[in-house]
């Protein structure tokens, strides 16, 4: 299974998940996420770490140098290259 980089945010979760046990404290983007790639489950107790959030752990954490970024647009936009705007008052 692909498993993607975890944040720093997500991987301190899923560490203290894994220390301390199930935990109700787990806000809704990160446990959103976490259980969407099945790191985590939600139980009557509590979140639980699973057995692919414990393989998780042992992987490289991402840095905020690694978030995607959008390619520059050569062209300018939808109408070409930007003309300089001229002040009719100058």
């Amino acid at each position: 299974m692909n498993i993607p980089l975890l944040t720093q945010q997500e991987h301190a979760v899923l560490k203290k998940l894994a220390e301390d046990g199930p935990s109700r404290g787990i806000l809704p983007p990160t446990s959103g996420r976490l259980g969407l790639y099945n790191l985590v489950n939600e139980t009557p107790a509590g979140w639980v770490i699973t057995p692919t959030g414990k393989e998780a752990l042992g992987r490289p954490v991402s840095s905020p140098s690694d978030a995607p970024r959008r390619p520059k647009r050569e062209s300018g936009g939808r109408w070409g290259p930007r003309k300089p705007r001229i002040s009719p008052f100058v």
